[in-house]
């Protein structure tokens, strides 16, 4: 039986798939391999080795001279821009993130909060990115975890770390669960159904010492499975504008407008059908994301239907073959149709889209001010 059964799952898979295995790189010789080993100075897990000879990241950008045309990068998820990187791009982006990390050293704790450099410790490897994330292997131990855990943080936002696998086999075989499930990425649902110890940092009250590594954090269920009380994470349009002086050149309504743009496409992504939500203003700088079913005895399509003795919980003079309206909050945790917290797949991934989309949204609109 295989010591890394996560990395020999993920290579039947690619063997298997041709046009998977096009994605990715050939493997590095055993002389590179060795090289880059001794060049980064860090204990490594043997399937990272075993992983490297097989494929050495995803296949970078290049000019394909038979056919006189540049061939795009590869990435590891189909309509993704998740990438492994190869042992040249490791070294790098090692290079990058540890100087980063030195020059927030000397930063002020308010500097610091305002950079990413305090989230990266020196025994950290990239080994994976996405545009918002990186994915790190952790080379000692650290968040009460043991070394060789896998680790992301978002590198736009103060988000909290997260602990996504507790070895880098077993991050393999995450890997391996979003491609047969036709994913297009490490989601908050693949998390909590296939890694239960995953977890997440507060990085904002980590604090800028080493002491921020050795918090143990909270369980990742937590986050989405209690309401949390008191300010939210994600501003009103409101606290927004008061945050940034009033954000010179952008009106309230204009915001606004932003907002309810860039949450209907994103609910629209992930529900299919712009007929099955609304999105608008609440009249308190919250932009209120609706989602619209219709009552019926026996549910048949989940994403459009509710059932009667659900329904009247929520309107007790719903009736068979109405619409309602149900408010997702999206911005203090997914809840359910009934204003319940939940974990389940569907809202999850909805909470998560909608979320992602309030933040991009404001950013734009700061760095639009900003220019």
């Amino acid at each position: 039986m295989s010591s890394n059964p996560g990395a020999a799952r993920l290579a039947r898979i690619v063997a298997a798939d041709p046009s998977l295995a096009a994605q990715l790189a050939p493997g590095a010789s055993e002389d590179r391999i060795s090289a880059f080993a001794e060049a980064i100075g860090v204990a490594l897990p043997e399937g990272f080795f075993d992983l490297h000879r097989r494929y050495d990241g995803n296949r970078p950008a290049h000019w394909n001279e038979a056919e006189s045309r540049l061939e795009e990068a590869g990435f590891l998820f189909p309509g993704s821009d998740f990438t492994l990187h190869s042992l040249d791009e490791m070294a790098r982006w090692k290079t990058f993130w540890d100087d980063l990390s030195r020059t927030a050293e000397a930063m002020t704790e308010e500097e610091r909060l305002a950079t990413n450099g305090p989230r990266w410790s020196s025994a950290w490897l990239p080994i994976a990115m996405t545009d918002y994330d990186v994915h790190a292997l952790a080379t000692e131990p650290c968040f009460g975890g043991p070394r060789f855990q896998v680790l992301r943080f978002d590198t736009k936002s103060a988000e909290p770390w997260e602990v996504v696998s507790r070895s880098f086999d077993d991050f393999l075989g995450l890997l391996a669960t979003v491609i047969e499930r036709g994913g297009s990425s490490i989601d908050q649902q693949v998390l909590l159904e296939c890694n239960p110890a995953a977890r997440v940092i507060d990085f904002d009250a980590a604090g800028g010492g080493p002491e921020r590594f050795a918090q143990p954090g909270r369980p990742l269920a937590e986050r989405w499975s209690a309401v949390p009380t008191g300010a939210s994470a994600l501003p009103t349009i409101d606290e927004w504008l008061a945050r940034n002086e009033g954000a010179p050149g952008v009106e309230r309504g204009e915001a606004i407008a932003a907002l309810v743009e860039a949450l209907s496409t994103a609910a629209a992504r992930v529900l299919g059908d712009a007929g099955a939500f609304s999105v608008d203003d609440d009249g308190t700088g919250h932009v209120r994301v609706v989602v619209w079913k219709t009552v019926v005895e026996q549910v048949e399509d989940p994403t459009r239907e509710l059932p009667i003795e659900l329904a009247r919980e929520v309107d007790p003079d719903a009736e068979l073959g109405s619409e309602l309206g149900i408010a997702l909050d999206y911005v203090e945790g997914p809840l359910d149709e009934l204003g319940r917290p939940t974990v389940t797949p569907a809202v999850l991934e909805l909470a998560e889209a909608l979320r992602t989309a309030h933040r991009e949204a404001l950013s734009a609109l700061r760095v639009r001010t900003a220019g």
